[in-house]
């Protein structure tokens, strides 16, 4: 027994031996893994240099304990390396040639592993390294469709816009935040609604700009959706009067003083329509059309008509009855 015992321990010596000397065996394999090349906190946006063909997957020749390089494997599988500026990249402006050898050895996940990288492909990757500035912008809400019954409030009212220096001269005086049309679809209009997640942007910046974030990157907007038809009030609207050409100079006609305009004049239409009526894009009137019989007849009072109301507007109230007082013009005696 005791025989067989000593043996057993033997065995399970040897066996652990055996297992720490093969981890610490030296071999030479290729791994291919993705590779992030990361600003970190260096204060620079950072990119592929223009012609730069690299599509961010490494492959390399190592060497060194099996142990070491079987954990590199499992966890490339899960993650990049990181490559993070100031770190594994020197700090430097303008197009920067990345050491690829070299850069990755220093990694984390490498460094201090035993692990040697004998060469790299592709050996060296050109980026673009610029400073970066920030700035802080009003927000402008816009409406991918429909129309709002007042302007949108954003929600902040502002956000810091980072950058590269290069760009900061062609930044506009605002960002924009567009609600799109099926965010709107779910609203009720006339009523205010709030709109989360609403992606900020800018227009017109030169074609290439780049490495532009904003924080924060979706702001909410308050909207009020105008309603298909509404209702508005004109304050004033002057009265004038018409009568056959003919007749011109022959008639006076007197509209008491405090009834020369309608005022407060009710309007209904499309919300289009009646925002140019209270908008003066289009000019309102009131005019009191007499005939003949009505001069001859000394009409008391007439009713006043609208003209120049846009197509799909009409009043709401039904007619504008205007006292008048109408008098023949004698003739001047010939001397």
């Amino acid at each position: 027994m005791e025989r067989v015992a000593t043996l057993g321990i033997v065995t399970v010596i040897a066996l652990f031996v055996w297992a720490l000397a093969e981890s610490q065996t030296l071999q030479t394999e290729e791994l291919s893994f993705e590779v992030l090349i990361d600003p970190g906190g260096s204060g620079r946006a950072l990119r592929r240099a223009p012609g730069e063909q690299w599509d961010t997957r490494l492959r390399v020749e190592v060497d060194g304990p099996n142990a070491a390089i079987d954990s590199i494997r499992e966890r490339t599988l899960d993650e990049p390396v990181r490559l993070r500026l100031g770190e594994e990249i020197p700090v430097a402006e303008g197009e920067v040639v990345v050491e690829m050898r070299e850069a990755v050895s220093a990694a984390t996940m490498f460094a201090g592993r035993g692990v040697r990288i004998r060469r790299a492909d592709p050996p060296r990757v050109s980026i673009e390294v610029e400073p970066l500035a920030r700035r802080m912008l009003p927000v402008t809400v816009v409406l991918d469709a429909g129309e709002a019954d007042r302007p949108p409030t954003p929600e902040p009212a502002e956000v810091e816009v980072t950058l590269p220096v290069a760009w900061l001269d062609q930044l506009p005086d605002s960002v924009l935040a567009t609600v799109s049309a099926a965010s709107l679809a779910s609203l009720r209009p006339g009523e205010p609604s709030v709109v989360p997640g609403v992606p900020v942007s800018v227009q017109e910046m030169p074609q290439g700009a780049w490495g532009m974030t904003f924080n924060p990157p979706q702001i909410s907007a308050t909207v009020t959706l105008r309603r298909r038809t509404q209702e508005a009030i004109i304050p004033e609207v002057p009265i004038e009067i018409a009568m056959p050409p003919d007749l011109v100079g022959s008639w006076r006609v007197r509209i008491p003083d405090d009834r020369r305009s309608l005022f407060n004049v009710r309007v209904r239409g499309t919300s289009a329509s009646v925002a140019r009526v209270i908008g003066g894009q289009v000019r309102v009137r009131a005019i009191i059309e007499l005939t003949r019989e009505d001069l001859v007849a000394g009409a008391t009072t007439h009713p006043a008509k609208l003209i120049g109301l846009p197509q799909g507007v009409g009043t709401v109230d039904p007619e504008f009855n205007i006292p008048l007082q109408i008098s023949p013009i004698e003739p001047t005696p010939s001397e």
